[in-house]
């Protein structure tokens, strides 16, 4: 592994590179304590890239790659990829790898340096910062499940279990992105900045924007220039050719919106990357139709040529993606241009049954009056062996989605099946990851008057078996246990929302994320008018089994 030397550690010693942007990026966060958290985030943001992200290679159609792991690093994902303080759980916002301390192979220098390191980000990490928000009664029943640790024998026997107990992901609206590029984005930036700052108003939202758009337009640059010195390096003509095209693609996005499919997507794929969050595409084909349709017409590209860059961006997404999560839909009712949107629809469709990966999910929604095709082509890559596209009906979702979401027929057009297929409105709701809850613990601390068999707290003190003497009473208190655990669930989304939104802007998010840039606020700082929750209860077949 490379080295580099840092006069801080011992004098004159080597210090693993890792360790010493850790260090680099906790000056920054350091430095910047006493600046607007859109500040903060977006300089720790510019320490962390381009200088984490992986390097281009020449076989890549598209420039970017996942960043390497990181002691420390800041997450617009709230699930990150870091071990939890106290367990493996998951962090987001700012992270910190707190199992670094125990790894072999460092020098006495390392050691003492991630020791300080760990110390210094213990209170400051984000889930620090949310577990400081804890009241007894969080602390009595809420519990983070081990890794390795079935759900419902957690010490203690608590409801709450593992899993995204610590906040949400948040779909993008990608149109805001593509119709203006990011000259577009650094426009409306400007502007609002300029019509607060003249009204006397807090500009700091607004300066964390403008950098982080500065920070993506060099994150650009950076895979140009690695393009550039691929084609001039390459020793077939191929490679040459891809390297050089991508290097004008890269350099086109940052100057103007797309014209192209090619940009398009490239410019999607950047923003995601750098956003550090899932690669969620929510009506892919409404956003990326006119692309295609204007390439094929104007024979910019080939069907076949369109299909090869479909399947490049999904070799992508299975290289560098989520098996859990990562998802294209297409079809559904209320898409813009349909036309042109179904026939990138059979596009995905058609290079879908060829790709046979677990990433990305594809999913296509169906309505009546859709395009017969469309469902003829999905068909065929279900009867042919594939595990996707999944199918949702939006005739019987979308009075769902109004009803439980409480949302106008017009804005339940926007759902999206996140994730594990939790629904949230793209580009205008977060994206709840769940809170679980063991629903036989409520039965069994109604049994045991608010314990477990091993005589812990785990719920209320409903009464004594004995009291229960009609069936009725014990169901009541069943009720009375499992409204206890609900209302738990939703205080720690109340929490962890309120610590997040104290340290950290999620600024890429915010930026495609409706109202954030009008309310000039950040997603979970008012900016959002919606703040949704995902509880879920496990185990209620065995419960309805054991009440029967």
């Amino acid at each position: 592994m490379a080295i580099e030397t840092l006069p801080s550690g011992s004098a004159g010693a080597a210090i693993d590179p890792m360790i010493a942007f850790a260090q680099e990026f906790t000056e920054c966060y350091r430095a910047h304590a006493g600046a607007h958290r859109a500040v903060r985030e977006a300089m720790c943001l510019r320490v962390q890239f381009p200088r984490l992200l992986r390097d281009l290679a020449g076989e890549d159609t598209f420039a970017g790659r996942v960043p390497k792991p990181s002691l420390v690093a800041f997450s617009h994902h709230i699930w990150g990829t870091f071990p939890e303080r106290t367990s493996a759980g998951k962090q987001g916002g700012y992270c910190f790898d707190f199992g670094a301390s125990a790894r072999a192979g460092q020098t006495e220098a390392e050691r003492a340096i991630v020791a300080e390191l760990e110390a210094f980000w213990a209170t400051e990490c984000g889930n620090a910062k949310f577990r400081a928000k804890w009241d007894s009664e969080m602390h009595t029943y809420v519990q983070f499940a081990p890794s390795d640790t079935p759900t419902g024998h957690l010490p203690g026997g608590g409801f709450m279990v593992g899993g995204g107990s610590n906040g949400c992901s948040i779909t993008l609206e990608f149109g805001r992105l593509l119709g203006g590029g990011i000259p577009g984005l650094v426009a409306l930036v400007e502007a609002k900045r300029a019509s607060v700052h003249a009204a006397g108003g807090d500009t700091g939202f607004h300066d964390g924007l403008a950098l982080a758009l500065q920070l993506l337009i060099d994150v650009c640059a950076h895979y140009e220039r690695q393009a550039r010195d691929l084609a001039a390096s390459a020793a077939d003509a191929a490679t040459r050719e891809r390297m050089s095209a991508l290097a004008e693609v890269m350099a086109a996005i940052t100057q103007r919106p797309p014209r192209t499919l090619r940009e398009a997507l490239q410019l999607a794929w950047i923003y995601t990357i750098v956003n550090a969050d899932l690669a969620e595409f929510p009506r892919f084909d409404e956003l990326f139709g006119g692309f295609y349709a204007h390439d094929v017409d104007s024979g910019a590209c080939t069907p076949q040529e369109a299909d090869e860059l479909l399947a490049a961006l999904w070799r992508h997404m299975a290289r560098d993606g989520s098996p859990f999560s990562d998802r294209i839909v297409v079809g559904g009712r209320g898409r813009v241009n349909e036309r042109d949107a179904d026939r990138l629809a059979l596009a995905v469709l058609r290079t879908a049954r060829a790709h046979r990966d677990v990433t990305p999910q594809f999913t296509m929604r169906h309505c009546q009056g859709q395009a017969p095709e469309l469902m003829a082509a999905a068909l065929d890559a279900l009867g042919d062996g594939c595990s996707f596209p999944l199918l949702y009906n939006d005739d019987a979702i979308l009075p769902g989605v109004e009803r439980s979401l409480n949302v106008s027929p017009e804005t339940a057009l926007r759902y999206h099946p996140f994730g594990c297929g939790e629904y949230t409105l793209a580009g205008g709701s977060p994206t709840p990851i769940l809170v679980g809850f063991n629903v036989p613990k409520a039965l069994e601390a109604v049994l045991h008057n608010g314990r477990n068999v091993h005589g812990e707290l785990i719920g209320l003190t409903t009464g004594e078996l004995g009291e229960f003497d009609t069936f009725e009473r014990l169901y009541n208190a069943f009720e009375q246990q499992v409204a206890f655990a609900l209302g738990l669930a939703a205080k720690t989304y109340r929490r962890v929302y309120a610590a997040l939104a104290e340290e950290c802007s999620f600024l890429l998010a915010s930026l495609l994320t409706d109202d954030c840039l009008e309310r000039g606020r950040a997603a979970l700082d008012g900016g959002l008018h919606r703040m949704g929750a995902c509880v879920v209860g496990q185990g209620y077949t065995n419960t309805a089994d054991a009440l029967t």
